[in-house]
């Protein structure tokens, strides 16, 4: 789990930075979403560990609004690139 959440974090400060987010609130909402990235990446297997969070849902809508996905934006997690083939260089 402490991987998962260090994982979390840090593709939730990515998410945040592409999202305009102001340095001096980056920190309260990387603690408040990372609960969020961390289901997205497990697919959700880790809703028995979050079942304490009852706002999860209020959660899981304020990272898709700051991800712009809803509503069919065309943004969306940092964590949606990890499986991109790096290995072709862009042209």
């Amino acid at each position: 789990m402490e991987k998962l959440e260090e994982r979390a974090r840090a593709i939730c400060a990515q998410d945040l930075l592409a999202a305009g987010c102001w340095p001096t609130e980056m920190q309260e909402k990387i603690d408040r979403l990372w609960p969020v990235v961390a289901r997205e990446i497990t697919g959700g297997d880790t809703d028995a560990v979050f079942v304490h969070m009852l706002d999860m849902a209020e959660r899981q809508r304020e990272y898709d609004a700051m991800c712009n996905r809803r509503n069919g934006g065309v943004a969306g997690s940092s964590f949606q690139l990890i499986g991109a083939d790096q290995s072709k260089p862009d042209r």
